[in-house]
């Protein structure tokens, strides 16, 4: 199934990891959305050119965006000044070039501080996070390493192995999915949940020249092998959140699923988008780190 996919090398990420130390006392209202919001901030005004390439034109909000920045549980929470925190930057295809400059406009975001608030902090330490090991990138004591900043292979994922008859679809942000443009507030079924996970790989690699990653037969043979996926149980539950957006100065509803759903079934066609799951996202409002999800083998 591999050998017909249109240049799977597209959906090569690089994911880093970004441990901070706070330097005030803060809380934010919606940490999804104020990372996120601060981030652009400091694209925009210290590298436009690359705030262009990953944000696009503020009109165009169909764009879909090449990169994740996730914050970790502990920014959903009360952090006080010296306490240690971290969230993640997530790039993709040729938006890994851009990664030294995203590390410093969220470098420069720690000075200026989130929010109108200003809640100051300051990276420490950036890590590359891969399926299987963590090397640093930089930190305050030895600096850059750029050897580091290779990304991880999207072809190596999806050539892995994943073969469970019984396993778990765990949700660890809010997954806002749709289903005739409606957000489910329950009853996710494989099949939805494939068919926009595939959709998702579909749009990211046609940022980039080259065409549609799936052509239509292979596509829908892979939505064909979701159709017999079951659930056994489902613990998913919807988590309520707003965002506020300084620019249409309105508030907005921001949230989704969370929890878990146990499936049963062959997952051999789809296994190594199972691997390649937890790092793309799924569902809305992906770059804010909302749809972060992973599979377990539950056998």
């Amino acid at each position: 199934m591999l050998e017909r996919l249109n240049r799977p090398e597209r959906l090569d990420f690089l994911a880093m990891k970004f441990g901070c130390r706070a330097v005030t006392d803060f809380c934010l209202e919606n940490a999804y959305s104020d990372l996120h919001g601060g981030f652009g901030l400091m694209l925009h005004t210290h590298f436009p050119l690359v705030y262009r390439d990953l944000f696009g034109e503020q009109q165009d909000s169909g764009m879909v965006r090449v990169y994740v920045l996730r914050p970790a549980p502990s920014l959903q929470g009360s952090i006080m000044a010296n306490d240690m925190f971290s969230f993640e930057l997530i790039l993709f295809g040729a938006a890994t070039r851009h990664a030294s400059a995203c590390a410093e406009a969220l470098g420069q975001l720690g000075i200026n501080g989130i929010t109108r608030n200003r809640y100051k902090f300051g990276v420490e330490r950036i890590e590359r996070i891969a399926p299987e090991d963590i090397s640093i990138i930089w930190s305050t004591e030895g600096g850059w390493n750029v050897r580091h900043l290779t990304p991880t292979s999207a072809v190596e994922l999806l050539n892995r192995p994943f073969t469970a008859e019984l396993w778990q679809l765990q949700f660890v942000s809010p997954a806002a999915i749709k289903s005739d443009n409606n957000l489910l507030r329950d009853g996710l079924s494989p099949l939805i949940f494939f068919e926009r996970l595939l959709g998702r790989a579909q749009l990211l690699a046609t940022q980039q020249a080259g065409g549609p990653l799936l052509d239509n037969e292979t596509k829908q043979c892979l939505i064909d092998s979701a159709k017999h996926i079951r659930v056994v149980r489902d613990d998913t539950r919807w988590i309520a959140q707003t965002r506020y957006s300084v620019r249409q100065q309105q508030r907005s509803e921001f949230g989704g699923l969370m929890g878990n759903l146990l499936l049963r079934g062959q997952s051999e066609l789809l296994q190594g988008w199972l691997n390649l799951a937890p790092w793309m996202h799924v569902g809305s409002k992906t770059s804010f780190g909302l749809g972060q999800c992973k599979f377990l083998s539950a056998n």
